[in-house]
Parts: C-alpha cells; structure tokens; sequence
C-alpha cells in the first residue's frame, strides 16, 4: 500500500520472519489521530520492486511493525471497471486491506509518485493514478492515505487518552439546568482525593488581609470584587448548617489575591490560585486540561475576507457564564470576611473560574452546546452554525456577514440571541469598522 501522508516505510513483521531478515534496533515516536506512543522496533533493508517485474526499483528501509491492521475494507476492481469505463486497464482483481503487509510512506515517494492520470467526466468518481509501481486508485483509500488532510475531510482531531476521557466526560454530563449550561469539572481520575485545606486557607487568608491593611482603597475594591459576585449569583455564602453536612466530603479551599492592570489601576481582580499545593496536593493538578476547542485564529482572519463587514463581540466573564455542579462547586470554596475582627465565611463558586485548568475547555464547549442545541430553534442558526462554530474564540465571538441596511432584517446576526439561550451576557457594543452597520444592528441590542 502507498500512503503518502505516512513520513516512513512500514512492513509488518510476519514478513520480516518469513523472509528470515535482521535488522537494528531502533525508538520510533508514532503519532496518529488518537495521540502519539513511542515503541521500540527494528528497521531492515528491502529491496522493492514494479508487479511482475524482477528489476528492483530501489532499496527502502523499512521499521517493522507487529501487525499492520488497516481495516477489513474490500476494493474489487471488476466492480470498479463496471461502473466507471475509464478505468477498463485494471486487473480482475479484489484487495482486502486486512491483508496489507507493507507500506510505502514518503521516505520512497519517487517510486510511487503518480505520473500519469486518467480521470471521468463525473467529478465524483475515482482517478485511476500511474505510478513506478503499478496502476492504482486515487481516492479509493484516501481515509487511509492522506493523514495529512484527515482532520480536514472528516471534522475530527487527534485526541490524546487523556483529552478522549475529557471530550467522553464533557458529552455525557453537559446539560442546560433551565438557566445556563452546566458542565463538570473535568477529573483526571474517577475517584478523587484531595485532602482538606481549610486551615491552609485560613493562614493564607490572614496574610491577604495583613496586605490590604495596608492597602485601603484596594481593600475596598476588593470587596467590592465579592460583592459583585454574590449579587451576580457567581458566589454565594455556605451557612454553618450546610459546612457541618458536607465536612466529610470532598472539598478544596482556593487561595485567592487581587491583581491589579497598571494601565488600569482603579480596577480590581480577584484571581484564584488552583495550583497552589497543600500536602503536595493542587486542585490544578487533579483535573485534565481537556480537548483544545479553540479554532485558528489565521482561519478566523482568512474568513474575514469574505463578505463586506466584519464583526466582533465579547462574552462576558465567559467562565462564569458557565455553572458547575453542586459536587464540584464544594472545591471552589474560598474564606472571606470585609473585617478581620469578623468571622471568617466561607463563600462557594457555582460557575467555572479563572484559573482553574480544566476552565477554558468547559467554558467552549458549553459554547459549541449553546448552538448546537438552538440550531433547531431558528432558521439563522441552523443556516450558520457551521460557520458560527468555526468562529469562536475563548471569550468572543466573530462574524461576518451582508447586512441590508434599508430593510427590516437586520436580525441576520443572531449571535447575541443564540448566546443568551444558553445564559450569557453580552455586551451591547458590537466593534466593527462602519458605522451604518453598528447603526443597523442596534435594534439587536
């Protein structure tokens, strides 16, 4: 078999025995769609020659593989030649692709790179390719052959075991609770342990509140921070009632500080720190990053080209639009009290946070749910989806589109709609370059 998006020469071992060959020892790193492993084999010389013809074209080194398995697909020629008269020259003959052995990757491609073609009026149907080799079919095995453009024709990407248990987690939990999306936090393991930070916590909240003792504007800001949150529903305060109940169950305090723009010194950022260790333990370090869900932004900037007008709009605090489970949310527990003569309280998180690992991942593909769950529901989004998906980055959305500024549709942009079904927040400013279609969507907003 020819497969030209293999960087390497294959042959399975079976014929290595047979042919009674010796080869060295070699480490080869094999990356596929399901991630990459490295494996210890062997290469060896072969000499390989055109079908029924002893002159041998050239010597490959070949790495030995265990078992080649290639699927149980049958390629019958006769069936071929029936249906397509162009390809009337080849042989009476069915390939069974569980019986591949060998594999002729790039490292040989002068003796199996086409030089002549035949092709049909029907665009659909397969060339017949010439080669050093033989007669062969293009396309017939091109989900075997063209790795290089696998991701591309089939809509997928390779996944480590790590992001497959991730992307399984992220589909069979993820649900709408009425309000917004709810994704859970994506455990490394099936069960978790972690031990009980509490009085961790507690020495590092005393040593914040020796900071912004000396800080009094930024303390107030500060507070303003937890404020802002509860009030949103991003926070909310765990009575003495509920701490007794689930004092046995798994929880982890995140410490927490203020980070502050320069350019921006009169606001206030409250980050969490996951990866801070308690028994040599983080938060950060038992949850998965997950499957990269983000698009390219060169993709994003290659599609700006195509109609008029480009548009962009951000989400707000996309991490907090997005809720976790009421398991979950007992290990986004943080202590606060506005005054250290106080009682200390312990506040709980209900939405995903900035700064925990498995956070961006949860947060997008709660965005990928939002239109694929609407798309039903609405003419424009079933129309756009493909390309709504294609568009999004971590926290904002981009479109372009036509608008028709005389008529009444100026809807055609349902980008904000489509996001507060599923209980986001955006904002009404909508940045693009021309000021009759900022004028034209504002009945959006």
């Amino acid at each position: 078999m020819c497969d030209s998006g293999s960087s390497i020469s294959f042959v399975d071992k079976s014929v290595v025995s047979k042919l009674q060959l010796q080869g060295r020892k070699a480490s080869l790193s094999v990356a596929g769609i399901h991630g990459s492993q490295d494996v210890q084999t062997e290469i060896v010389p072969i000499a390989v020659s055109a079908h029924e013809k002893s002159r041998p074209l050239t010597t490959v080194q070949f790495y030995v593989h265990d078992k080649l398995k290639l699927g149980d697909q049958i390629v019958a020629l006769q069936q071929l030649k029936d249906r397509y008269p162009h390809q009337s020259n080849l042989p009476n003959q069915s390939y069974n692709l569980n019986e591949v052995q060998v594999i002729l990757g790039e490292d040989c491609y002068d003796i199996h790179h086409p030089f002549g073609f035949k092709k049909s009026v029907d665009k659909a149907a397969p060339w017949a390719v010439k080669s050093k080799i033989d007669d062969k079919l293009a396309n017939q095995l091109s989900k075997w052959r063209d790795i290089e453009f696998y991701a591309s024709n089939c809509d997928v990407t390779g996944h480590s075991k790590d992001e497959q248990r991730a992307v399984k987690t992220l589909e069979q939990t993820t649900r709408f609770n009425g309000e917004r999306y709810e994704v859970v936090f994506l455990w490394r393991e099936e069960e978790v342990m972690l031990p009980n930070d509490l009085y961790s916590a507690m020495g590092q909240l005393k040593s914040l509140e020796r900071r912004l003792q000396k800080e009094e504007k930024v303390r107030k800001r500060y507070q303003d921070t937890i404020d802002t949150d509860v009030n949103a529903g991003y926070l909310r305060k765990v009575d003495q009632a509920e701490l007794n109940e689930t004092k046995d169950k798994l929880q982890w305090y995140l410490p927490h500080h203020p980070v502050i723009n320069p350019h921006k010194p009169k606001k206030v950022r409250r980050v969490c720190n996951a990866t801070a260790k308690y028994q040599s333990v983080a938060l950060h370090d038992k949850l998965l990053l997950g499957p990269d869900l983000l698009q390219s932004l060169i993709g994003i900037i290659f599609r700006f080209r195509k109609p008029q007008i480009a548009l962009s709009a951000d989400i707000e605090a996309m991490f907090l639009q997005v809720s976790v489970s009421n398991d979950d949310s007992r290990c986004l527990r943080l202590l606060w009290r506005e005054d250290p003569e106080q009682r200390i309280e312990v506040y709980e998180y209900t939405r995903h946070v900035f700064g925990a690992k498995s956070s961006p991942a949860c947060a997008n593909y709660a965005l990928h749910q939002v239109a694929k769950d609407n798309a039903v529901n609405n003419e424009n989004i079933t129309n756009n989806e493909q390309s709504r998906r294609w568009n999004k980055r971590p926290d904002s959305t981009v479109k372009d589109t036509k608008l028709d500024f005389g008529g009444e549709r100026r809807s055609e942009v349902a980008e904000q709609p489509l996001l507060c079904n599923g209980g986001a927040q955006v904002p009404r400013k909508t940045p693009t370059e021309r000021r009759d279609a900022t004028k034209a969507l504002s009945g959006n907003h």
